[in-house]
């Protein structure tokens, strides 16, 4: 694995996310008609920068408001992840991270695209090539990004709008409508013959089914949520007593399974 720090914020990259690059770009190189080295490092270039610039712009509006950022690029694509410090961003504090990503990939998809429409390039020249892939990866994945379905951007921007109005409950709402639009999306890249979407989407649908039946088993226990990932975030920081400390006391108060063990797991890895 990568890892390095930019502009003050850790990176890492996994092995698989430049797997991913190569083999999302195999067929668009050929189609492309570009000699497959060339082209191939060109486009893992574009895909690397392109996301990793998605996920800064995520990481600066993070940072906005206190919080402390880390970015990991991997199979799937990007996260950033964070730690908030006891801090809870407000719904709306919510919605303009989850845009600041696209955000930022369409304002250079769309600074290509003018770009472009001033050079001109030939078909099949590489100078074409590059700027198309830049607009494809920034603007196009932007684009797309946006589409209501959580965990995508667009879908955690439905998700804090509904959060707005209806508290934690808007949260569960834009799950369950997460999970019509990835049925609905599913049916359509059957029809269109395309399997592979229709997979990648399949998974999108059961990480939110998963998100649903855990808050319904978690229940009565939200509340102590927060101090169990507090727990974590010490455990992780070898802090064991104070892991301990906090893993006890979700664990004396806890009623539903789930959280009793979450709780005993990270009380157990503490005192190992």
């Amino acid at each position: 694995m990568l890892s390095f720090r930019l502009f003050g914020i850790p990176v890492q990259v996994q092995p698989f996310f430049l797997l991913l690059a190569v083999f999302l770009g195999v067929g668009l190189v050929e189609e492309q008609g570009q000699e497959l080295l060339e082209g191939m490092g060109a486009w893992v270039a574009i895909v690397f920068t392109g996301v990793l610039a998605h996920e800064f712009g995520h990481a600066f509006a993070g940072k906005l408001f206190g919080l402390s950022p880390r970015i990991l690029l991997h199979g799937w694509g990007g996260l950033t992840s964070w730690d908030t410090g006891g801090k809870d961003l407000t719904p709306g504090k919510s919605i303009f991270v989850s845009l600041a990503g696209p955000g930022v990939g369409i304002a250079i998809g769309v600074v290509a695209l003018g770009v472009w429409a001033v050079l001109s390039p030939a078909d099949l020249s590489f100078v074409r090539f590059v700027l198309w892939s830049i607009v494809w990866v920034n603007l196009g994945w932007g684009v797309l990004n946006l589409l209501p379905m959580m965990p995508l951007d667009g879908g955690n921007v439905m998700s804090g709008v509904f959060e707005l109005f209806a508290g934690r409950r808007g949260v569960n709402w834009a799950r369950w409508l997460s999970l019509a639009v990835a049925v609905g999306l599913i049916i359509l890249m059957v029809a269109m013959q395309n399997i592979i979407m229709a997979v990648l989407i399949a998974f999108l649908a059961m990480s939110n089914w998963r998100a649903i039946k855990t808050e319904r088993d978690v229940g009565p226990d939200r509340a102590l949520l927060g101090r169990l990932q507090t727990a974590q975030r010490r455990l992780n920081a070898r802090d064991a007593r104070g892991a301990e400390t906090d893993a006890q006391a979700v664990l004396t108060e806890a009623k539903t399974p789930l959280v009793r063990s979450s709780a005993l797991n990270v009380l157990v890895l503490a005192r190992i």
